[in-house]
């Protein structure tokens, strides 16, 4: 028998990385809410990747579901309670937020990859809603001002020159958005 590695960016991690996503997103709304999230679906038909991102929703009996509205893909998630991508404990119950910004699906997998390590955010990446408009982030001001800060700080030491462009971007995006306001 031939010896073979493993790939770590093969397609059953690509699947469990998808589970985790629609766990954090579904688990930021409110319980019962459908919410067109900005989740990319994992699928590849034909090959390609699939256009879609995940709707998905925490039902009232515990379950997860999610679908892509581009390929049809379904499923359901059970015994994610325990799982570290439960934000369950810091959704909004109360309502919107009070700001929202539309960033576009780049910038949005852009701030994902860039964030990836850092959970404090993940309320504002995985909360985040897909629109025909482009993907919309939510927040309430203070958390808005410390993503803001964060973005600043990952953008000045970003050696990469596309995704420094980008984090200036979506910072700009939400500077406009508070006004004049400066980052400490």
């Amino acid at each position: 028998m031939p010896n073979r590695k493993r790939d770590p960016s093969g397609p059953a991690c690509g699947m469990a990385e998808y589970i985790d996503e629609v766990i954090a997103a579904a688990t930021s709304t409110p319980t019962g809410q459908w919410k067109h999230s900005a989740v990319r679906c994992f699928r590849r038909p034909g090959h390609r990747k699939c256009p879609g991102r995940a709707r998905v929703r925490e039902r009232d009996d515990g379950y997860i579901e999610w679908e892509c509205p581009s390929c049809d893909a379904t499923g359901t998630i059970q015994g994610w309670e325990k799982s570290f991508y439960n934000l369950s404990e810091i959704r909004e119950e109360s309502g919107q937020p009070g700001f929202e910004i539309a960033i576009t699906e780049q910038e949005y997998d852009e701030l994902k990859k860039c964030l990836y390590m850092e959970p404090e955010w993940d309320g504002i990446i995985f909360g985040a809603t897909w629109t025909p408009d482009g993907i919309v982030l939510r927040a309430g001001a203070e958390d808005f001002k410390d993503f803001a800060e964060c973005l600043a700080s990952h953008a000045s030491s970003e050696r990469n020159k596309r995704r420094r462009y980008i984090l200036k971007r979506v910072l700009d995006g939400i500077e406009e958005l508070f006004g004049e306001w400066e980052p400490n």
